[in-house]
C-alpha cells in the first residue's frame, strides 16, 4: 500500500494506490515480459477527490500496452494505450470528466467524447474526437467530429484540423521552423525595413472559424473571432513571393478589437502592394472607424496613403500620405482635427532614423487655431538637438485636450520643447508663454513657465502669473524620478480666487475674493506632506440650496495641509439686510481626494432662504432665521442640516402647482412659460445632496400655500409649529409637522370670475406626514360683506335693510383635493335672523348655490320670487354684469373640459327685440359642438333655457347643424340643418322650426377674372 500526502505532479496533490507486478520484480529489471495491476482507492486533484481508479500495464517484447478506468461520477473513463515500435495509439471512452480536476477554473465543466488517436514519435498521425459534449453550467456544447492529421510524404506536408467549430489546413513543402522566418520576412516586406533571405519553404494556407468563443472560455483566453472568419495565403521563397488574404466579421483580443476587417497583401520579386480596410479598430482606450490604408510599390520606396476617425465627442478625421523606405519617411499631405481645430501640413517634410539617431526638416502642422512644429536631428554631431514647438495655440485646443469643465483655459499659448544629446539619455527642456492667460473667463495675465529634466532622472521648474507688472503666483521647485519625490515652494499675493467656483460643483456658487500667503508641498509622491497658510480678503459665497447669499465682514484666514482646509472662525453678513453669521469649521480630504465637509454656521439672525420661483423648486420666499447650519459629508453626498427658529421679515412659499410634480386639473393647467426655469449652464455632479430642516415656525414669519401663483390662487398665513423638512437622495422632498393657523387671508379664485379675499379664522390646522402634496387640512375662513335678507326673512323687526354677512369656507381633508361646504353667519344680527336664514339652506346644494351667488353678485338668491314671482334678474345683471360673468364661466367649463367638446355659455336679458312674441323675459342659451371622423363631420346644436317668465321654465330646442365633407380638402359639403323660428318675426307663423337639406361648394381665388 503506497500513500503520500504531498505531490507536485502537476495539479494532483495526494494519492493512494495498491500495486502488485507479475510474475515479478526481477522480470523488470531483466527486460521480460511483466504486468503491473495497480488500484487507487483515492486521488486528489485541485481539491477534488476520485475514488476507484484501476490500471493494468502490459510489458512484451514487441508491445506495450495501458488500461486505466474509473467509475467515479468526477471521472468516469475506460482508455486503452498501446505502442508498437515508434507508433502510438489511444482509444476509449470518456464518458464523463469533471474539468475542475485539471484546472480549477473549469470546475462545475464537465467533458464526454469518444476517442480514437494515432501518432508516431515524430508527431505524425491522427487524432479523432467523436460526440464530444461540454457542460457548462450555463450551456451544453456539442461537436460531431474533430479531426486532425499530420501526414509527410516525400517534401510535401500536411497538417489538417477539420471541426464544426474551425477547419485549419497547412499543406507544401514546409516545417514548423519556418514559420517564424516566414512571419519575420513577411514583416519586415510591410513595414519596409532591412530586406531579409526569404526561407526556402513553399506552402498554402487556409482557416475558416465558427463560433470558437466556448474554445477560448476553456483554455481561459480573452479572445473573440467571429462566425465567416476566413483566413487564407501562401507562400513560396524559391519564386520570392507571398500573398495573404483576411476576411474578419468581427474579432477581440483583451482590450483590442476590431469589426469588418478585410486585409489583402502580398510580394511579389519587388513588387509589394497591401490594403488595410476595417470598419471600427479599438487598441486599449483609443477607437478608430473607417479606417482605410494601402501601401504599393516596386523596389524602392512604397507611397502610404492612410484616412481614418478618432472616434470622440469631436470625431478626429486623420488623412497621412507620404513614402516610406529604410530608414526614412518622406510626408507629401497631412491633415487632422482636434475637436474644432483644423490642422494641416504646411510642405513636404522628411525624417531620416537609424537606431537611436533622428533627424526632421520643418514638420510644420498649421491651421487657424495654432501650429506645431517639429524640426532639428539627433545625431552624432556636435550640438544634437531635436524641438517640438507649439505657436499660436489656442486655449480652446487645450480644453479639449485636457477636457476639465472646471478649469476651462483662456488664452494663446506657445511652447517649446527641446531634447539634446539622445533618445536614450536626453535633456530635454521646456517653455510655455501665455501672455493673455485666463482661467474659466476670468483673465489674469501673463503666465510664463520652465521645465528641464536632466538624464531622465530629475525634473526642475519654475514659473509665474503676473497681473499687470506684479506677480500674484509664483512657485519653483523638481521631482526625482528615482525616488518619485516632490518639493515644491510656492507664493500667492493677491490672487483672485473667482475661477475655482467651479470646483465646488454647485454646493456653493459666486465664490469670489483675494488670496495672500503661500505653501510649501514636498516629500513621496504617495505621501507628500503640504502646508499652507491663506488669507482671504473679500470674501464671499453663494448657497444655491437655499439662496443665501453671505460676505466676509473682515479677512478671512485658512489653513491648507494635505488632510484638510481649516477656516478660522469668521463673520459674513448677508448683503441684502445686514444680518450676520459666524462661519467656521473644514473640509477634509485625503491629498484633495475623497473631499469631506464639515462647515458650520450660527446666527441670532441671518437672511437664511431667499429664493426666487423656480420651476423646480419645492419652496421660495425668504426665511430669517437664527440657529445652526451645519453642511457635512462626501462632496458627492453632501447633506445639509438646519435647526433654526423663524424671526420677522420671513416669508415662506411653499408652490403647489408645480406642474412637474402635481397633475393639477386641465381647466386650472397653466403653461410653464412664465416661470424661470433651471440653470443650464453649469450641470451638478453630485451623486445627492440631502437636507434636513428642522423648523421652529413662529407667527412672525408669513408662509403661503401657493395654491395658483398665476391666478394668485394663495393661503397666506401665519402660525407656529415645529416642522422638519427633508430632501432626499433622489431629490424628493418631505415635509413633516402640524401648523397651527394664527391669521391669514386666502383669495379664492375662479379663473377670473371669482377674486373674492376670505380672511383665516384663527385655530384652523396644516398637517404634514411626508408628501408635500399629501397634507391633510382643516382651515376656516370667512368672506364678509353687506346685504339685504329680502324674501328670506319674514320677522316683523326686519325692515329689508343691509346687514353684516359672513360667508364661512371649510377646505378640510386633502389640500390637494379638500372638501369644501359653506355656512353663513350673520354676526351681528339678531339671532332669529339667522335661524329663519337657515331654513333655506336645508340641503347642501341649496346652500353652495347661496354661496356662489354671495360671491358672483354680492348677495343672496332668493329662490322663491324667482320662479313664482317672477324675480328680477335684470335688476341684478345691471349691478353685477350677469351677463359677462356667465360667459366667463362657459369659458371657464369649456377649459375644464378640454377639446373634447365646444362649449359655448350665452346670457340674454330684457325684452325681446321682436315683438311678435310679446313677452320679457330674460334668456340663457347653452351651446355643444364636436368633430367626428378626423373633423369631416361637425355636429353643432343649442337649448334656449327661458328664466323668470311666469309658470314653469321649458326647455326649448334651438338650432341644429350636421356638416359632413364629401371631399377630402372640404370644398364640397352635405349640410342638414334645423333651425328655431322663436327669435325669427318672419317664420313664427309657420311652425317653430325650420329644416333643411343642401349642398355646399367652396372655392377660392385670386382674382374674379382670369387673365
Amino acid at each position: 500500500m503506497l500513500s503520500s500526502k504531498k505531490l507536485a505532479l502537476g495539479p494532483v496533490e495526494s494519492a493512494k494506490a495498491q500495486m502488485s507486478i507479475l510474475p515479478n520484480i526481477s522480470a523488470v529489471i531483466d527486460g521480460d515480459d511483466f504486468e503491473i495491476l495497480a488500484a487507487l482507492p483515492e486521488i486528489r486533484s485541485n481539491g477534488m477527490k476520485v475514488k476507484g481508479l484501476n490500471a493494468r500495464f502490459e510489458h512484451r517484447q514487441n508491445k506495450d500496452s495501458l488500461w486505466l478506468s474509473s467509475l467515479d461520477s468526477k471521472c468516469d473513463i475506460e482508455l486503452n494505450y498501446s505502442r508498437v515500435g515508434t507508433l502510438n495509439s489511444i482509444s476509449g471512452q470518456l464518458n464523463t470528466i469533471d474539468l475542475g480536476l485539471v484546472d480549477p477554473l473549469d470546475t462545475g465543466q464537465r467533458l464526454t467524447a469518444t476517442a480514437n488517436i494515432n501518432f508516431t514519435d515524430e508527431g505524425l498521425g491522427s487524432v479523432l474526437l467523436q460526440d464530444v459534449v461540454l457542460m457548462r453550467p450555463e450551456d451544453v456544447i456539442f461537436l460531431r467530429e474533430l479531426s486532425l492529421t499530420h501526414v509527410l510524404g516525400g517534401k510535401s506536408r500536411s497538417l489538417v484540423l477539420s471541426s464544426d467549430v474551425l477547419d485549419f489546413s497547412v499543406n507544401g513543402d514546409w516545417d514548423f521552423t519556418d514559420f517564424s522566418k516566414v512571419a519575420s520576412h513577411v514583416f519586415q516586406d510591410i513595414i519596409v525595413q532591412e530586406q531579409e533571405l526569404w526561407p526556402q519553404a513553399v506552402f498554402k494556407f487556409d482557416i475558416q472559424a465558427g463560433n470558437i468563443g466556448w474554445l477560448a472560455d476553456l483554455i481561459h483566453l480573452d479572445v473573440f473571432i467571429s462566425e465567416d472568419t476566413h483566413i487564407f495565403g501562401k507562400y513560396n521563397g524559391t519564386r520570392k513571393m507571398w500573398s495573404t488574404t483576411m476576411f474578419i466579421p468581427e474579432a477581440s483580443y483583451e482590450n483590442n478589437s476590431g469589426k469588418d476587417i478585410v486585409l489583402a497583401s502580398s510580394q511579389t520579386q519587388g513588387v509589394h502592394n497591401t490594403t488595410l480596410k476595417a470598419d471600427k479598430l479599438k487598441f486599449d482606450t483609443w477607437n478608430f472607424a473607417k479606417v482605410n490604408l494601402s501601401s504599393n510599390g516596386i523596389v524602392g520606396p512604397k507611397r502610404i496613403q492612410f484616412s481614418g476617425v478618432v472616434e470622440d465627442s469631436i470625431p478626429s478625421k486623420i488623412l497621412l500620405e507620404g513614402s516610406l523606405l529604410s530608414g526614412e519617411a518622406g510626408i507629401t499631405a497631412a491633415a487632422f482635427n482636434i475637436g474644432e481645430s483644423q490642422f494641416a501640413l504646411s510642405d513636404t517634410a522628411h525624417l531620416q532614423w537609424q537606431n537611436a539617431q533622428l533627424n526632421v526638416d520643418s514638420l510644420i502642422l498649421a491651421g487657424e487655431d495654432g501650429s506645431f512644429v517639429l524640426d532639428g536631428q539627433l545625431f552624432d554631431t556636435d550640438d544634437p538637438e531635436i524641438e517640438l514647438g507649439l505657436e499660436g495655440f489656442n486655449s480652446k485646443v487645450v480644453n479639449y485636450l485636457f477636457r476639465t469643465p472646471e478649469a476651462l483655459f483662456s488664452g494663446t499659448w506657445n511652447a517649446q520643447l527641446t531634447l539634446k544629446d539622445s533618445f536614450f539619455r536626453p535633456l530635454i527642456k521646456g517653455q510655455i508663454e501665455v501672455d493673455d492667460f485666463g482661467l474659466n473667463k476670468y483673465e489674469y495675465g501673463r503666465f510664463t513657465a520652465n521645465a528641464e529634466v536632466e538624464d531622465l532622472t530629475r525634473l526642475s521648474a519654475f514659473g509665474q502669473l503676473r497681473q499687470g507688472t506684479s506677480s500674484s503666483f509664483s512657485f519653483s521647485g523638481g521631482y526625482d524620478f528615482t525616488t518619485q519625490e516632490v518639493d515644491v515652494r510656492a507664493s500667492i499675493d493677491e490672487l483672485a480666487v473667482d475661477p475655482f467656483n467651479p470646483l465646488f460643483n454647485g454646493v456653493l456658487d459666486e465664490f469670489s475674493g483675494t488670496l495672500q500667503g503661500g505653501f510649501e508641498w514636498y516629500g513621496p509622491l504617495e505621501a507628500y506632506t503640504l502646508n499652507g497658510a491663506f488669507t482671504m480678503r473679500d470674501g464671499h459665497f453663494f448657497v444655491p440650496i437655499v439662496g443665501a447669499e453671505l460676505s466676509a465682514s473682515e479677512p478671512v484666514e485658512l489653513v491648507i495641509t494635505e488632510d484638510e482646509i481649516i477656516l478660522d472662525t469668521a463673520k459674513f453678513y448677508a448683503p441684502k439686510d445686514s444680518t450676520t453669521a459666524i462661519v467656521f469649521g473644514g473640509i477634509h480630504h485625503n491629498r484633495f481626494d475623497s473631499l469631506v465637509f464639515d462647515l458650520k454656521l450660527h446666527s441670532d439672525s441671518i437672511r437664511a432662504v431667499d429664493l426666487s420661483r423656480n420651476i423646480d423648486g419645492y419652496f421660495y420666499g425668504t426665511a430669517v432665521v437664527e440657529g445652526d447650519l451645519v453642511l457635512e459629508g462626501p462632496l458627492e453626498q453632501l447633506h445639509l442640516d438646519l435647526a433654526v427658529a423663524t424671526k420677522d421679515g420671513t416669508n415662506f412659499k411653499i408652490p403647489l402647482d408645480n406642474p412637474t410634480a402635481v397633475e393639477m386639473p386641465s381647466y386650472i393647467r397653466f403653461s410653464d412659460a412664465g416661470l424661470p426655469t433651471a440653470d443650464s449652464v453649469f450641470v451638478q455632479e453630485l451623486e445627492y445632496f440631502t437636507t434636513d430642516i428642522a423648523i421652529e415656525a413662529t407667527p412672525n414669519a408669513d408662509v403661503e400655500l401657493v395654491l395658483d401663483e398665476v391666478l394668485g390662487d394663495v393661503i397666506k398665513a401665519r402660525g407656529s409649529g415645529n416642522m422638519r423638512l427633508k430632501i432626499l437622495e433622489d431629490e424628493s422632498l418631505e415635509l413633516y409637522g402640524l401648523y397651527t393657523l394664527v391669521s391669514g387671508d386666502y383669495l379664492f379664485t375662479l379663473q377670473n370670475i371669482i377674486n373674492k379675499p376670505f380672511e383665516i379664522i384663527p385655530g384652523g390646522t396644516i398637517l404634514w406626514s411626508g408628501d408635500l402634496y399629501e397634507a391633510q387640512v382643516n382651515i376656516d375662513a370667512k368672506y364678509s360683506l353687506s346685504t339685504d335678507l329680502q324674501g328670506l326673512v319674514s320677522n316683523a323687526n326686519y325692515n329689508n335693510e343691509n346687514v353684516n354677512v359672513d360667508l364661512i369656507i371649510n377646505l378640510s381633508g386633502a389640500l390637494m383635493n379638500p372638501d369644501i361646504a359653506f355656512t353663513v353667519d350673520l354676526p351681528n344680527a339678531p339671532a332669529s335672523y339667522l335661524e329663519e336664514l337657515q331654513r333655506h339652506f336645508l340641503s347642501e346644494d341649496a346652500m353652495n348655490y347661496q354661496a356662489f351667488s354671495l360671491l358672483l353678485l354680492g348677495e343672496f338668491y332668493q329662490q322663491d320670487l324667482a320662479v313664482q314671482e317672477g324675480f328680477d334678474f335684470s335688476g341684478s345683471v345691471s349691478r353685477n354684469t350677469s351677463e359677462l360673468l356667465v360667459s366667463e364661466f362657459g369659458s371657464w367649463l369649456a377649459a375644464g373640459i378640454g377639446s373634447y367638446v365646444d362649449l359655448e355659455l350665452d346670457y340674454t336679458s330684457g325684452t325681446n327685440p321682436y315683438e311678435v312674441l310679446g313677452t320679457n323675459q330674460n334668456n340663457l342659451n347653452l351651446g355643444l359642438g364636436k368633430d367626428f371622423l378626423d373633423g369631416r363631420l361637425s355636429i353643432n346644436s343649442s337649448l334656449d333655457i327661458p328664466i323668470g317668465q311666469s309658470g314653469a321654465s321649458t326647455l326649448l330646442l334651438g338650432d341644429t347643424e350636421v356638416i359632413y365633407s364629401l371631399t377630402k380638402d372640404g370644398r364640397i359639403k352635405l349640410r342638414a340643418f334645423n333651425r328655431s323660428n322663436r327669435n325669427d318675426p318672419l317664420m313664427q307663423n309657420s311652425g317653430p322650426y325650420t329644416q333643411g337639406v343642401g349642398i355646399l361648394f367652396q372655392k377660392e381665388f385670386e382674382s374674379v377674372l382670369k387673365d
